[in-house]
């Protein structure tokens, strides 16, 4: 089934993950766009770190974004896309891609 939600109160926020053959995990950096959802990441103004996610948020989908790439087996650079919302905490994974890295 296909659910559509609506996110115009939600913060997009993006993490750039690096996983070797050991497992080992490293995050590479987190963005945070500051533009609304709905405007595409390649045309958004992004900072970096994030500025209004707290640690324990940013902790959160970095540990998220770790299990993901364990899960995947993937072995390389990775970014992940999460949808967050700051009253309630919720996330959803909106977009991910393997490969070269943005920032780098």
């Amino acid at each position: 089934a296909y659910v559509e939600v609506c996110m115009a109160d939600w913060k997009r926020i993006e993490y750039e993950i690096l996983r070797d053959n050991m497992d080992n995990c490293l995050s590479v950096v987190d963005l945070e766009s500051l533009d609304p959802m709905g405007v595409h990441s390649q045309d958004s103004i992004m900072v970096i770190p994030s500025q209004t996610m707290t640690n324990e948020e940013m902790r959160t989908l970095r540990n998220v974004s770790f299990t993901i790439a364990r899960h995947f087996n993937v072995v390389g650079a990775v970014n992940l896309q999460y949808a967050f919302h700051p009253k309630t905490r919720e996330f959803q994974v909106i977009s991910s891609s393997g490969g070269n890295l943005r920032t780098s």
